[in-house]
């Protein structure tokens, strides 16, 4: 058995020495140019954990879809609308102490111990975060995952129009990761996006609701060789668009 084993995956560096497992993340070099559109926290958890994206602390900005949980439509509405209504009608659950717009069927998910006010007022920082960087000359990458289920070159397509708005005809990257089980037909309406969209399809090989609810639990999916995969394939794809 070999006491040393050393791997480094993109940013983030794996040891086992005599036994112990050790990771850490390498500081990115680049900051703000990855911007997630949701449709949860899949994408901003990823590109940090692998050091592709860096964390607040280390100066990162925060923007409206980086943690949220809402349907593909409502990402599509709120772009097109500068996201108007994303606070208006809250919800506060007092067993679980989460926030949900009902209106928009939108879950805030990770703003536990928040007053509505302070919720409101993170939330504006977070849209005006996003204008600010969307109005900057360099190029950005925005990425989103959608499922097959929601998925439709209707509502890409018109979301690639309001990315089109916020940049002022300044280059971009739209990234639409596809999601769908092993046994799903391929997304057929790939023929109808607009050209200037990277579509990339990953296949599940387990119920993708099962995935989706359990992806983010280290103990429960993160050793799996396909999640990892999964992972290397998802920022490859990102890196090289």
């Amino acid at each position: 058995m070999a006491l040393f084993k050393f791997e480094k995956i993109y940013g983030r560096v794996f040891i086992k020495i005599f036994g112990v497992n050790i990771s850490f993340v390498m500081p990115p070099k680049i900051f703000n140019y990855y911007i997630s559109l949701g449709q949860n926290c899949f994408v901003r958890t990823i590109l940090t954990r692998y050091g592709i994206k860096a964390k607040r602390k280390q100066g990162e900005l925060s923007c409206p879809f980086d943690l949220l949980l809402l349907p593909l439509d409502k990402i599509a509405f709120l772009l097109e609308n500068e996201f108007e209504g994303l606070t208006s009608d809250l919800r506060h659950d007092l067993e679980t102490d989460y926030w949900y717009n009902d209106s928009l069927d939108v879950a805030f998910l990770h703003d536990k111990n928040l007053s509505k006010e302070e919720l409101k007022a993170r939330y504006q920082k977070r849209v005006e975060n996003f204008i600010n960087i969307s109005e900057t000359s360099k190029e950005l990458k925005y990425i989103l995952i959608c499922k097959t289920c929601d998925c439709t070159a209707e509502i890409l397509n018109n979301i690639n129009q309001s990315l089109k708005h916020y940049r002022h005809n300044k280059p971009y990257t739209f990234i639409v990761a596809g999601l769908s089980e092993k046994n799903e037909k391929d997304f057929e309406f790939i023929p109808e996006l607009n050209q200037d969209i990277v579509f990339k399809q990953y296949k599940i090989p387990i119920p993708l609701k099962d995935f989706l609810e359990n992806w983010y639990i280290k103990r429960n999916m993160h050793n799996e060789s396909w999640v990892k995969d999964l992972h290397k394939n998802f920022i490859s794809d990102i890196l090289s668009a």
